[in-house]
């Protein structure tokens, strides 16, 4: 059978991408941005600051997806899609030229906020539009495969963002980058963006919208009225993967501080296991197509509920083949469940809703996983011992354990 959303999918994924792209080079440049934007006498209060502004990104993300959501499933997906495009391209193009602190004052750093406000907005709508986008397009057959092929894209985006501030920092003073050097990421994804705005132009709205007969007034309303349990499901299954995603971005720390890796050791290992998940991602969509989410997802979560204790206990062997196997095995288990409970998603709420559905369930899940890290460190001091993180994930995987077991597997079938 043909796979006929291919085109659509690569169209969609290539401004995905870019998109985390844009929002990821924000925390690698920090210590730059806040020299430039909200200098402080105090270094550590400088970087207190830009980490605020880095978490109102975050934090604003329901918003976006909340407010993208309602248009999109009045008005069209297609055109939601476009438009977030632009204003992450817009937003991140602006954050790259302004000038700084000392050639305009203190206000300069308000503006950057709204700018940092317009990319968190865009971030919380980009995601579950995508999948939407991606999943009406797609044929009942291939449905997982395509939404795994647009995380992958993402992947791909988050490793772009890694290599061209690698290439400046090797390449640049930390006087150039401090002085303009930081500012090429932002040109560079703002420019990029506004590319994938004219790519995601030839795409074509979905068939299921266009042919849709029972559009709703107020799309979030009626979700919550006659769609609530999908919301709940949502919410239980994306808990554990949000949970384990947010923690991997913070694990460096932990591995230099607790078990006293070397950071290139880690980033190395960080670098190798993403590249894993842009493989695995697809493959693990396109297993879902064949055999069904709910038993993958069901099968994942028992081996990691049964065995989870040991991938931690690798980090206890204290070498660099022992880490990477501890890298590539956390990322294997991500790019099982995401490979899964991306198309899932969109199959747990009919057409007047979907996109709305999915923005709810996935961007407000993801804002309370967000404190994992902070949840994680209490543990770890509290018991003072690895298995007390991984009995931590133990328990958020019961939870999306017994939320795969009320829904119903829709692989295969024709979407509502």
């Amino acid at each position: 059978m043909k796979n006929r959303g291919f085109y659509t999918t690569i169209l969609t994924s290539v401004g995905a991408g870019l998109e985390y792209y844009d929002f990821t080079i924000y925390a690698m440049l920090a210590p730059f941005i806040g020299l430039n934007f909200f200098p402080s006498t105090n270094s550590f209060a400088t970087l207190i600051n830009t980490f605020c502004v880095f978490a109102v990104g975050y934090l604003v993300r329901p918003l976006g997806g909340v407010i993208f959501g309602h248009y999109g499933d009045k008005h069209g997906r297609k055109k939601m899609l476009i438009f977030v495009m632009a204003l992450m391209a817009g937003s991140t193009l602006l954050m790259g030229v302004l000038p700084n602190v000392n050639a305009t004052g203190y206000y300069i750093g308000l503006v950057f906020v709204i700018c940092r406000l317009a990319q968190g907005i865009s971030f919380g709508a980009e995601m579950p539009c995508s999948l939407t986008f991606i999943s009406e397009h797609a044929g009942k057959s291939y449905r997982g495969m395509n939404c795994g092929i647009m995380a992958s894209f993402v992947t791909i985006g988050v490793l772009l963002g890694c290599f061209v501030v690698y290439l400046l920092s090797v390449n640049l003073t930390k006087n150039q980058m401090f002085a303009w050097g930081w500012r090429i990421p932002f040109i560079l994804g703002g420019f990029l963006a506004v590319v994938a705005y004219f790519v995601r132009e030839k795409t074509s709205e979905t068939r299921y919208f266009k042919n849709k007969d029972n559009c709703c007034e107020y799309p979030v309303r009626t979700l919550f009225v006659r769609n609530f349990s999908g919301v709940v499901k949502g919410i239980g299954i994306v808990l554990f993967p949000s949970c384990f995603i947010l923690f991997f971005l913070a694990i460096p720390a932990y591995l230099i501080d607790i078990f006293g890796f070397a950071a290139p050791d880690i980033y190395f290992s960080t670098m190798v296991s993403y590249g894993l998940t842009i493989i695995a991602l697809p493959f693990f969509g396109w297993l879902s197509d064949i055999f069904g989410r709910k038993k993958i997802l069901i099968t994942v979560l028992l081996v990691f509920i049964l065995f989870g204790g040991l991938l931690f206990e690798l980090l206890h062997v204290g070498n660099n083949s022992s880490l990477l196997l501890f890298m590539l095995g956390y990322q294997l288990i991500i790019s099982a469940m995401a490979g899964c409970y991306y198309p899932l998603l969109s199959e747990l709420f009919p057409t007047n809703v979907r996109y709305s559905g999915v923005a709810v369930a996935y961007n407000f899940t993801y804002a309370a996983a967000s404190f994992t890290p902070i949840a994680v460190s209490f543990i770890f001091k509290t018991f003072n011992n690895i298995y007390s993180i991984s009995a931590f994930f133990i328990v958020i995987a019961v939870i999306s354990l017994i939320s795969c077991f009320f829904i119903t597997e829709c692989a295969g079938k024709v979407l509502d």
